[in-house]
């Protein structure tokens, strides 16, 4: 009879035990919900600067990895917001926005910035888009503008490509 009563004994503490440990993990899982919901965007990190050709397309996606939604995107080149328009085709979702450019050309050259927002607050990434010709068309420097940083002189690159019996570029 004894050992039936610890064993009881030892059953009830057991089960206060897990009630109690399961009231822990389940205040630590509902506070990990309500504040992980109440955070600003965090974005993906960009390169710091992109090489593209002329003629190339160029595409810059901007991903939310964390942060309560809706989450809102805003692009800019050089301190000017981007919108959608011949040049530029911004596309969005819950999650990313993507930048493309179809046709890259000398003008696009510069600093793109992606700022991603909620009611918690924002985040953004850099990023500078450096065009190399394929001729000498662009032998001539261009400061570029880091936000929150200096002025960086980048020079274009122009290279030639005469392969044997043609006068085109490469594709």
């Amino acid at each position: 009879m004894r050992h039936c009563v610890s064993l009881l004994s030892l059953l009830q503490t057991t089960a206060n035990m897990c009630f109690r440990l399961f009231c822990l993990l389940t205040f630590l899982a509902v506070f990990f919900v309500i504040t992980s919901q109440h955070e600003k965007p965090v974005l993906n990190q960009f390169s710091t600067t992109l090489k593209q050709r002329e003629g190339s397309r160029f595409a810059l996606t901007c991903l939310a990895i964390s942060g309560q939604t809706p989450i809102h995107f805003t692009w800019f080149k050089d301190g000017q917001k981007l919108a959608s328009k011949e040049d530029y085709q911004i596309t969005n979702d819950e999650l990313t926005s993507m930048l493309l450019v179809k046709n890259v050309s000398r003008r696009h050259s510069g600093a793109y910035r992606c700022t991603a927002s909620n009611a918690h607050g924002a985040d953004s990434q850099s990023s500078a888009l450096v065009v190399q010709c394929w001729e000498k068309l662009c032998q001539k420097n261009l400061f570029i503008f880091y936000p929150n940083s200096n002025f960086f002189p980048i020079s274009f690159s122009s290279q030639q490509y005469h392969p044997a019996g043609s006068r085109s570029p490469p594709m």
